[in-house]
Order: structure tokens, then sequence, then C-alpha cells
């Protein structure tokens, strides 16, 4: 099985910019979500809801913007074999960057966060920050995110948000 290309998510994003009607929203978040490999559902609930990790999940990035902004400037050359990134290599990445902590965390969170970048497009680079900072500003809310899960599920959209109430995880 392929894991999905994080350049759908990046897609699925510019297309959910481009409308404000929540029931077109509710439909893009349905169809992206019935593609995904089951092992890839949760982690791209909580990018496109702009979280790099579920609510519920302790764990941080701790990257400021001021950090974002200097790696995004060094990241500006592309390397010379350019792997596409996939929704599970940015999400194992982003489960790496949390992990490091201790003396020069910070210069290994950033060499992580460049590799990553420079791999990426101009459109994904464009997302991966937005999900870094936690603001994605796409017009996603839990609600409608929640109703595009119901849909793409076929479970009824009441017990779906239940099911939330109770896990408190987006994904799950």
């Amino acid at each position: 099985m392929a894991s999905t290309p994080f350049m759908k998510l990046a897609t699925l994003c510019e297309d959910l910019v481009c409308t404000t009607k929540r029931t077109i929203k509710t439909h893009l978040i349905s169809a992206f979500l019935d593609e995904l490999e089951e092992d890839e559902i949760s982690p791209s609930v909580c990018f496109i809801t702009g979280r790099a990790f579920p609510e519920s999940d302790s764990r941080v990035l701790n990257i400021s913007a001021r950090a974002l902004g200097k790696v995004l400037e060094r990241s500006k050359q592309p390397p010379l074999v350019q792997k596409p990134l996939t929704i599970s290599g940015v999400h194992r990445i982003f489960q790496e960057i949390a992990r490091v902590s201790g003396k020069g965390s910070r210069m290994k969170k950033e060499s992580l966060l460049e590799s990553l970048l420079g791999q990426a497009t101009p459109v994904e680079a464009k997302y991966l920050a937005k999900i870094i900072i936690g603001e994605m500003q796409i017009g996603v809310v839990e609600g409608v995110m929640l109703d595009g899960i119901a849909e793409a599920s076929g479970i009824n959209r009441d017990l779906v948000r239940r099911s939330h109430m109770f896990l408190g995880n987006l994904g799950e």
C-alpha cells in the first residue's frame, strides 16, 4: 500500500480555502478521507485542523514562528534529489521533532524541520508551516471536520459527535 502524497492534503487545503460553503467543505473532506489508508486518517484530520498531533495528545513541536522563519529562509534551495513527501512521512518527522529534548534540541529540531521543508514544494511548505504554527485558516472548524468524518464513514453525524466528546480525538 502506497502512502498518500502530502501534496494531496495541500491541494485539499487549497480547495477548502476557495469555498465558504459548509456542505462543499464537508464533501471535499469526506472524499479525501475516503482515499486514505487507515493509518493516515488520524494524522490527516489533525493536519487539516491545524495540529501536528491530536488535541488530547500532550506532544508538541515547540517550534516558534521565528525559528520556522529562519528555517524557511535556509530551505529555499531545492534538494538535488526530490523525494515526494507523504502524509505518513510528515507525521513521522513531526513525531521525531516532538521527541527531541535536552541540550542541542533546538538545533536538532531545526535540522529535522529544514530537511522536511527542503523536500516540500512551495504549496506543501505553505501548509506545513501553517500546521506547525497551528493556524490553518482554511475554514475547517471542528464541526465541519466531524461532518466530513460522518459522511466518509457513513455513520450518523450525531453519533460521530458523541463519540468525539468521549474520545477527545477527531481522528479516532
